[in-house]
């Protein structure tokens, strides 16, 4: 919808401020985990914690600097913003400030980046890529996709514009030469932090499922049983990754206990991704392969293999779709290769 035919309550000034998750998760890294380990430091020291004035005193102490940093906008949530008015996009972002009318937009599109998506705006002198990773990226798309309409807002309003200036020549050319230089296969896998999530929480659990053996409640004996070992299992699944291989041919996900599961390139007709990127699936000729998304790849590897996947995908012309319920598809149909 464009801008000239939005509703009033649709032109009506709407900000988008980090969302509360991110606020939690630096809540308990501010206070909770300081916290945790004061206390943990005042019992092995035989200090009574929540009796001794020492501790509430750190406590109160520290929770004054994190809201200090709050209001001084030190942490990253708080220097980000966006506000979607009426004549245009204001707001605030890499500590920047940045103001640009709907009149002056040319195209729009919302780029799927590795830790967070990004929107992409292009003016008649200038583009620009503005990061949504604390904001409510889905919801800022709508609004713009309203009062842009489809004709400027999308993937194919951003290829327009990339022929219009000449580029998509030179993208084309550049995703080839990319393609052929490769060193294929290319492998990646998940970050260490997360394999060793999993077997911390593997070992943790898995213990506590074996002591909860020895409780003598029956009753409470088997809750304890079971959710352990649901806790053990869930958690043991990070222990063992899996491994995603990209060449010229195809994409391959190897799976610990499930072999290889691979579809080739000119098979895949669509590609989902969740909101984040943690998860891509892959159809195409009744096949679906799901894999572990860029976000969760190691960096060292990640990098160039995302490279070459977004270069055969633009050079394919795949449709990609965003799916917040992509995470939600974990195995994979008519996949299965030898090897």
């Amino acid at each position: 919808m464009s801008e000239g035919c939005a509703t009033d309550q649709e032109t009506r000034d709407k900000t988008y401020r980090a969302q509360i998750i991110h606020w939690v998760f630096w809540g308990i890294v501010l206070v909770l985990v300081p916290g945790f380990i004061l206390g943990l430091a005042f019992y092995l020291a035989n200090v009574e914690p929540f009796a001794a004035p020492l501790f509430y005193s750190v406590l109160i102490a520290w929770v004054i600097v994190a809201c200090f940093a709050v209001d001084r906008e030190i942490l990253p949530m708080g220097r980000t913003f966006m506000i979607i008015g009426k004549h245009g996009l204001y707001g605030r972002a890499n500590q920047h400030f940045y103001e640009i009318l709907w009149t002056e937009i040319v195209a729009a599109n919302l780029m799927p980046q590795r830790a967070a998506p990004w929107l992409w705006i292009a003016t008649r002198k200038y583009s620009i890529c503005l990061p949504l990773r604390y904001l409510d990226a889905k919801r800022i798309w709508q609004q713009v996709q309203r009062r842009l309409g489809s004709d400027k807002a999308g993937y194919e309003a951003y290829k327009k514009w990339l022929r219009e200036q000449g580029f998509y020549e030179q993208l084309s050319q550049a995703n080839a030469e990319l393609i052929e230089s490769a060193s294929v296969p290319l492998r990646t896998r998940p970050k260490l932090f997360t394999t060793a999530l999993g077997w911390v929480g593997l070992l943790l659990f898995g213990s506590c499922a074996f002591c909860s053996l020895s409780l003598e409640n029956s009753e409470l004996n088997t809750v304890a049983f079971v959710l352990s070992a649901v806790f053990a299992l869930g958690l043991g699944m990070l222990a063992f990754p899996s491994t995603v291989e990209v060449d010229r041919e195809g994409i391959t996900h190897i799976l610990p206990f499930l072999g290889r599961h691979q579809i080739r390139w000119d098979e895949i007709k669509r590609i989902e991704y969740t909101p984040r990127l943690e998860w891509l699936v892959f159809y195409g000729n009744g096949k679906c392969l799901p894999v572990t998304g860029p976000s969760r790849w190691s960096k060292r590897t990640g990098t160039e293999v995302w490279a070459f996947l977004q270069a055969q995908i633009e050079q394919r012309g795949i449709d990609v779709q965003r799916n917040p319920a992509a995470g939600f598809r974990i195995l994979p149909k008519n996949t299965r290769v030898k090897g």
